[in-house]
């Protein structure tokens, strides 16, 4: 039993094995490693000249006695793995993944919490819907809708106290300005990604979303 894997005729790999070489794979397996053959994704088969043999040749008709004989090499072409190169980065795709992320980011930056009171306030799709539909109703009406509680739960599950429709508006005020602020930080890691010219650059912006 022996580790290889096998390859067509352009080099790419086309399986990796351990076992006793299957007869279809004659002339088409290289041995390797077992850590070559658990990522064998990353390599390709390349061929090189190698050693294959040695050819003897007896001293010339005449030599002096004890003449050893001539051992010349015999090259020729073999298969082996190689590393796949690593692919050229490229900075324009790069830049469109990380613009993209940045608008997922603040989408479920708006769709998460904000802050008011000292409290932290769900405004998930259920929650956003529930705020807004208050916040139609005071639109209306000028009041609150009817069976109003009085107050909006927290994500600790206390209750902030809304006795106004003044105070439920410094509420839906916060919420907007969080909104706000998480376009304000979309827009400045965009500015950001504009002037980004390598990987290390890009990076940098993914590591402060993870962060924020």
């Amino acid at each position: 039993m022996i580790d290889y894997v096998t390859h067509d005729g352009a080099g790419n790999l086309t399986g990796a094995f351990c076992q006793d070489p299957h007869h279809d794979h004659v002339g088409l397996l290289i041995e390797c490693t077992p850590d070559e053959r658990s990522n064998w994704l990353a390599y390709r088969a390349v061929q090189v000249e190698r050693q294959i043999g040695e050819k003897v040749i007896p001293p010339a008709e005449g030599a002096p006695e004890g003449t050893e004989p001539t051992i010349e090499p015999i090259m020729g072409m073999v298969w082996e793995l190689e590393l796949k190169p690593a692919p050229e980065f490229d900075l324009a795709a790069a830049k469109a993944k990380c613009n993209d992320a940045i608008n997922a980011w603040r989408l479920h930056a708006n769709f998460s919490h904000f802050t008011h009171g000292g409290k932290q306030i769900a405004c998930d799709q259920l929650s956003r819907s529930d705020l807004d539909a208050v916040a139609n109703s005071i639109g209306l009406t000028g009041e609150f809708p009817e069976g109003w509680p009085g107050g909006w739960k927290a994500m600790d599950n206390t209750i902030l106290p809304l006795a106004t429709i003044e105070a439920f508006k410094s509420l839906y005020a916060s919420m907007t300005a969080q909104g706000t602020a998480n376009f304000g930080q979309a827009q400045a890691w965009k500015a950001q990604l504009a002037a980004a010219e390598d990987e290390a650059d890009i990076a940098a912006i993914y590591e402060a979303m993870e962060a924020a």
